[in-house]
């Protein structure tokens, strides 16, 4: 007689809790708390949102893997803005200075002659994480 193994889960609310509760109670991540979603099925956690430093991103993909009952993690919609900021400062000419609040970018500074506002900002928001691009430059 052959006899399964049994996996014992943990109900996803109650992991989702744990995960709550440890970005509440981490400080860099508690600021960013109301930015971040999180969900879990059947043990599988997807993370999406955004946080402000790529360190706090990656502490916490560190992390869920340690509470009890994740599986698995996905994070393909889980972004920091200084990953973005540093992508964009690849991007833009000197004097162009880069603001990233929570996948959105402001571009300010004083654009350099030849190089089009349109077309900058199409470059800026095709990098991942970017959702909305705003061109706040001096005239």
């Amino acid at each position: 007689m052959a006899h399964g193994q049994m996996v014992s889960t943990r109900p996803d609310i109650d992991i989702e809790q744990d995960i709550r509760d440890f970005i509440a109670h981490y400080p860099p991540l508690s600021h960013d708390r109301h930015r971040v979603r999180v969900s879990a099925k059947d043990g599988k956690v997807t993370v999406a949102g955004y946080v402000k430093s790529r360190a706090t991103r990656h502490y916490l993909l560190e992390h869920l893997p340690t509470i009890d009952g994740v599986r698995s993690v996905k994070d393909k919609e889980f972004f920091d803005d200084e990953t973005i900021r540093i992508e964009a400062g690849r991007i833009v000419p000197v004097g162009v200075q880069v603001i990233v609040e929570y996948g959105a970018v402001v571009l300010a500074g004083r654009l350099p002659e030849g190089v089009r506002e349109g077309d900058l900002a199409k470059k800026v928001n095709k990098i991942l994480g970017v959702h909305k691009v705003v061109a706040a430059f001096k005239k």
